[in-house]
């Protein structure tokens, strides 16, 4: 998958659509170029109508990947206590000294060759993001320096931040 990071000075063209758990919507720019956006996050960074920095993927359609230099907000998705005696008590320990836990996120894959380790989550589809535990967690096994990405049939290996090497290579040399 190729893609291009431009300036774009957006104004929407549609609210929030959604069909099943996908959600999605459509802009135009300052020069009528039109794009898809499936990260429902993203919507209030082009509310504004300024320019931002957007990273495309071109295939049928020009997708917006996401906008750089902008955090999305997502909700805050608090987890449950386990229903473990000894695990439930380890949880309010944790949680009262101001941690943030969840058993819920981590990837499907573990991938271990040549002394290497890198993490994969698969999803059916290019447009199925991350859910919120999963971007969580990946978010900080990245920055631990622990290769993690994401797979689909039709978008192949994509790295979850951009700043690690890509495209990967799981042959052996």
């Amino acid at each position: 998958m190729d893609y291009e990071v431009i300036n774009i000075t957006p104004k929407l063209k549609s609210e929030i659509k959604q069909k099943g758990k996908t959600h999605w919507f459509y802009i135009v720019d300052d020069r009528d170029g039109q794009f898809t956006c499936y990260n429902r996050y993203l919507y209030d960074a082009f509310e504004l109508g300024k320019e931002v920095k957007v990273r495309i993927a071109q295939g049928k359609r020009s997708v917006i990947v996401d906008v750089i230099g902008f955090e999305a907000d997502y909700p805050p998705n608090k987890s449950k206590p386990p229903l473990n005696k000894a695990e439930a008590e380890f949880f309010s320990l944790m949680e009262s000294e101001g941690w943030e836990l969840t058993k819920k996120g981590w990837p499907d894959f573990a991938c271990f060759k040549d002394g290497k380790l890198v993490l994969i989550e698969v999803k059916p589809k290019r447009s199925h993001r991350l859910k919120y535990w999963q971007h969580q967690i990946m978010f900080e096994l990245v920055k631990h320096g622990i290769r993690c990405y994401r797979w689909s049939p039709d978008g192949g290996f994509e790295p979850v931040l951009e700043n690690i090497k890509f495209p990967i290579d799981l042959r052996t040399r």
